[in-house]
């Protein structure tokens, strides 16, 4: 099998990953109501927040190493988990639940930008997953990974397909904290009660 068709091979993969791996993310991150009307399943990942906002994400772009993009005879064919590291995505925060006095200057323009690590630039099934236009609840903490150092944000032109590329300042980011999905709930039609009971635990 030629180069060319392992790489298609290997996109039509991520993208079929990346559709199974949505549908079970908007399921499972809604957790049942019988954990989550209960205050004591917030105090843990409450207690670990800097910052607790409401937001709905507008955009998001792919992170990656700028330098895997350019194709050379040794690496003619990058894969997906060579190009991308994460994805970062902007939200508008449009109410703040928690956060400290100087976690809360950082927020500009009640934007936020949150650093996902999905490699190759889809979410693993322990990632969570956050979906452009959709409402979320983001428990969330500096982005102090000096591992991100070097990145860059990637987006493509698709009208003249051309690929740019800038800096990512990771430290001008959060990460969701570290308690699996738990760190990123949609909210549907239990919005008000869900957000009362979150603002009780805090």
């Amino acid at each position: 099998m030629s180069q060319a068709c392992v790489a298609e091979l290997n996109k039509i993969i991520a993208v079929i990953s990346f559709i199974v791996l949505i549908t079970l993310g908007v399921s499972g991150q809604a957790s049942s109501k019988k954990y989550w009307e209960e205050k004591a399943y917030w105090k843990e990942i409450v207690k670990d927040s800097k910052l607790i906002i409401v937001g709905t994400v507008e955009e998001d772009y792919h992170v990656g190493r700028p330098e895997k993009f350019k194709l050379t005879p040794d690496n003619p064919n990058p894969s997906q988990t060579d190009l991308y590291v994460g994805r970062v995505f902007r939200v508008k925060v449009t109410g703040i639940l928690k956060s400290e006095k100087k976690v809360e200057k950082n927020i500009e323009n009640k934007y936020v930008n949150v650093f996902l690590y999905w490699i190759g630039g889809v979410p693993s099934l322990s990632e969570p997953i956050i979906l452009k236009g959709m409402e979320y609840v983001l428990f969330l903490k500096p982005n102090d990974d000096k591992e991100l150092e070097g990145k860059g944000t990637i987006q493509f032109n698709k009208l003249n397909y051309e690929i740019i590329t800038k800096p990512f300042d990771y430290k001008s980011s959060y990460l969701v904290v570290p308690h699996g999905r738990r760190g990123v709930v949609v909210l549907k039609n239990n919005k008000d009660k869900l957000i009362k009971v979150i603002k009780r635990a805090i």
